[in-house]
């Protein structure tokens, strides 16, 4: 396996994220605009090697928070090769009434599984299914920042959205969704340990996520929001305690040279939205992403910030690049153990080559730095990685 890995490595078949393998906008457009009756299949395959410039044990998942805190000097094994998306999706539209119904169902091969990543129905102004959390902006992501540690991507979740055209341009988004699961870590999975826990979070209560979007052909501006309830028993006193969490983004796309050039604004803030944002999803289990215990018995917030920028560019119009630096920064320092994450520092440059709207191959440098409480320098990485993707 060391030597397949070794002769992957230097070719140039190349690629960094799954957005990069997605379907062009004009041919999603076209898609759009077949018959009520249409049957679409939708895929993508993604195959990427990297190599780590410094000796850590190669971890597929690049992300501030996923670095070593001290370098491994018995594991130099730099060099790593995997395959981070192999999709499938489904789309069949039919005439309902006035208006047509959408099923989408989208599959993920997993290293072990197949794994359900989508599955909705969109009728009129409704959507009802599972999909991404609608507090994040997919569209305001650069094309090789779909790890981006301070994305709001957030986890697939069930949810009812409600979605209306005020005018020309300026929409809106409401939905009730499935909020992502709490835990108190260390996490407690065993049935009989859990009698021995003072706290137990229940996760019963939804989420209530919205935007605005103001859209021109130059670009968008859109604003969203996050509201939740932690609700956790504490089995001593026989009670359910509530404390609600929040967050909000701000995220806007500029054309700065139609065609050429493109900017990506990305800012998030909120308390007790670790488990939306992307880098806490390589967290320790030990940390705690959204909350953290005060005298066994009460839950303190985390506070998050962070944003990113992007810039894409078009050489020619099969060659691009894109150049991505972000940040996320946690509060409450004084308060968390001393390895905790505090901050993580992310950028990014590539340079893709698309010689068919199905083909894509790129090479990009990667970088990040994590700093933890008692850490004033932190601990960096730096990796180089290349791929290639298809889809249908």
């Amino acid at each position: 396996m060391k030597q397949l890995q070794k002769s992957l490595w230097p070719i140039g078949l190349l690629l960094v994220s799954n957005s990069l393998v997605a379907l062009p906008a004009h041919a999603q457009a076209a898609a759009e605009q077949q018959d009520p009756n249409s049957f679409q299949v939708t895929g993508n395959f993604l195959m990427r090697s990297f190599y780590d410039c410094k000796p850590y044990e190669a971890n597929p998942d690049f992300s501030p928070a996923s670095i070593p805190l001290k370098e491994d000097k018995n594991k130099r094994q730099r060099v790593g090769f995997d395959i981070p998306a192999a999709e499938l999706g489904l789309t069949k539209t039919l005439p309902w009434g006035d208006n047509t119904m959408k099923f989408v169902v989208q599959s993920s091969l997993g290293r072990k599984s197949i794994k359900l990543k989508k599955i909705y129905i969109d009728h009129n102004k409704f959507r009802v299914g599972l999909t991404a959390s609608n507090f994040g902006d997919g569209a305001a992501m650069p094309s090789a920042l779909t790890d981006a540690p301070c994305s709001a991507a957030g986890g697939k979740t069930a949810q009812l959205a409600y979605k209306h055209q005020l005018e020309t341009g300026l929409s809106f988004v409401i939905a009730a969704e499935k909020a992502l699961e709490l835990a108190i870590y260390p996490e407690v999975k065993k049935e009989e340990d859990k009698a021995e826990e003072k706290l137990l979070p229940v996760n019963n209560l939804p989420a209530v996520s919205a935007n605005v979007k103001y859209e021109k052909a130059l670009g968008y501006v859109r604003v969203g929001g996050l509201l939740r309830v932690l609700d956790y028993y504490e089995q001593a006193a026989e009670k359910t305690h509530y404390k609600p969490a929040w967050g909000a983004n701000l995220s806007s796309t500029l054309k700065i040279i139609p065609d050429k050039t493109t900017i990506k604004l990305y800012g998030v803030y909120g308390m007790g939205i670790g488990s939306y944002l992307v880098d806490f999803a390589y967290t320790p289990q030990k940390e705690r992403k959204d909350v953290y215990l005060e005298q066994d018995t009460t839950l303190v917030l985390i506070g998050t910030w962070g944003g990113y920028v992007g810039l894409e560019h078009c050489w020619l119009p099969k060659l691009r690049s894109t150049i991505v630096y972000g940040l996320l920064d946690t509060t409450n320092k004084k308060e968390r153990g001393n390895d905790a994450y505090k901050q993580g520092h992310y950028a990014s440059a590539n340079l893709t080559y698309h010689p068919t709207e199905n083909l894509t191959f790129g090479v990009e440098y990667l970088y990040g730095k994590r700093l933890t409480i008692d850490n004033k320098d932190g601990q960096d990485a730096h990796r180089i990685q290349a791929a290639v993707g298809f889809n249908l």
